[in-house]
């Protein structure tokens, strides 16, 4: 489990009168666990065929950032209808966190950010990331295809391991940050 998953229970106890909400909707669940099980099909497929396509995982991944700025919107909404409800709120959030920063202030929020620990983005985040930045069309097919070969490595350390931090951690150890290919 989520070290902070773990310890949002003991702060309850701490601090009476502790509101946990979650800005995520029902839509962004279920379109969430849809695209999970396309990853899953599209990376046992890789498995066995032994070679990346890169046409589908450029296909996923139009549609995982076409989904991410719907999501988007409706979060940011929520955090705000949400937040406006206390006097003092903390977001716990996994994205960039200028955007929502410069949104929340714009909203007449007064925002700090506080980053709780450094993080190595596993592959398909890097790849997500590149991809959200320069966008889907503007990735070469090798950029592609060798974050796709290291995520499918870096699953290896999950999937061997049973415990997801220790392993992440792992995998940071003997391999981040990793170079990514760039076109000549």
């Amino acid at each position: 489990m989520e070290p902070l998953l773990t310890a949002l229970p003991i702060l309850g106890e701490r601090r009476r009168g502790l509101m946990v909400e979650c800005y995520q909707d029902l839509e962004s669940s279920i379109s969430s666990r849809n695209l999970s099980e396309r990853l899953l099909l599209l990376e046992a497929a890789e498995r066995i065929r032994g070679r990346i396509s890169v046409t589908k995982w450029r296909d996923l991944l139009r549609e995982e950032l076409r989904y991410a700025e719907e999501r988007w919107l409706r979060e940011r909404e929520n955090i705000v209808e949400k937040a406006g409800r206390h006097p003092r709120s903390l977001v716990l959030y996994g994205g960039s966190p200028k955007a929502l920063k410069e949104y929340l202030e714009r909203r007449g929020f007064s925002v700090n950010v506080v980053f709780t620990q450094r993080y190595w983005r596993p592959p398909l985040e890097v790849l997500r990331m590149i991809a959200s930045l320069r966008g889907v069309e503007e990735l070469c097919d090798r950029v592609i295809s060798d974050c796709v070969q290291r995520h499918l490595q870096y699953l290896d350390y999950i999937l061997l391991s049973g415990n997801i931090d220790e392993a992440h951690e792992k995998w940071t150890r003997e391999n981040a940050p990793f170079p990514i290919a760039t076109p000549p």
